[in-house]
């Protein structure tokens, strides 16, 4: 009889642990996870003009800043020297 009492404190301590840490760190990303958008997904909705930018992708709503040529975090502040394949026309420029 005392090795089955011994055997069920152990059992619940073990339950008890383990439930801790599924309340204190969730449910290992089954239920949404971390979500995160790449400097790509960001480069991609960058709306044609340098300075800050907000995009909202998949229920995140990121602050970010583009350079001349779109690129994230980028230095470059002469549109004649971007990539033509990479840099956007802005609405306004044509007008």
């Amino acid at each position: 009889m005392r090795k089955t009492v011994i055997q069920r404190v152990l059992l619940g301590a073990i339950l008890a642990a383990t439930s801790a840490q599924t309340l204190a760190y969730g449910s290992g990303g089954t239920l949404g996870g971390n979500p995160s958008l790449s400097r790509e997904q960001l480069e991609a909705n960058w709306n044609g003009k340098p300075g800050p930018q907000v995009t909202a992708m998949a229920g995140i709503v990121t602050h970010w800043t583009a350079d001349a040529c779109g690129t994230f975090n980028g230095k470059q502040f002469d549109p004649g020297n971007c990539d033509t394949k990479k840099a956007k026309q802005s609405p306004t420029d044509n007008e």
